[in-house]
């Protein structure tokens, strides 16, 4: 099964869309009640765009997608990154940036072992136009935290793209 959330008029063939609000997806569900109606380590896929900044704590839904992921499962999340002009909107709850992804996939990190929540990243990617790629794009991506901190602002970053697998927590296996 592949889970296409906050789907709303982006409905996707092959996918399960979900979405609260939209009529057109297969299945109303509000993603931020927990345990979802899906079993442990049954999902293959998950994707997910321009939606998790809307949560109260984005991190709760990243650990309800581990779960339901199946091991080696792969999961796609774009968001606004902190510095974007879009990231202020009224209806945002949370802003994001390198760190933020990273945390998922150090098996050192406290969260990681208290939530037993563990990804291996595939891809984090910065684009600093909307719907364009810029010559920049590619440092802004290989040097995230440098590039947040030392760019000018007309420099700053749109859009962040992150994919990750689920890996076994170490104390698991």
């Amino acid at each position: 099964m592949k889970l296409h959330l906050c789907c709303g008029n982006d409905y996707r063939a092959g996918w399960h869309n979900v979405d609260f609000y939209a009529h057109s997806a297969d299945e109303k569900l509000d993603l931020s009640v927990f345990p979802w109606p899906y079993p442990d380590n049954t999902v293959d896929e998950i994707y997910i765009q321009w939606a998790l900044e809307h949560f109260d704590r984005p991190e709760d839904l990243i650990r309800e997608m581990h779960r339901v992921l199946k091991p080696g499962g792969l999961v796609r999340i774009l968001v606004p990154h902190k510095d974007s002009l879009v990231a202020c909107a009224p209806d945002h709850r949370y802003f994001f940036t390198r760190l933020f992804f990273g945390i998922f996939c150090d098996a050192n990190n406290y969260y990681i072992r208290q939530h037993k929540c563990l990804f291996i990243e595939e891809e984090y990617r910065v684009k600093l136009l909307y719907g364009h790629w810029t010559p920049f794009d590619f440092i802004a991506s290989k040097y995230p935290v440098i590039w947040e901190k030392f760019s000018f602002s007309f420099f700053r970053p749109s859009t962040i793209e992150w994919a990750a697998r689920k890996a076994i927590m170490p104390m698991d296996s």
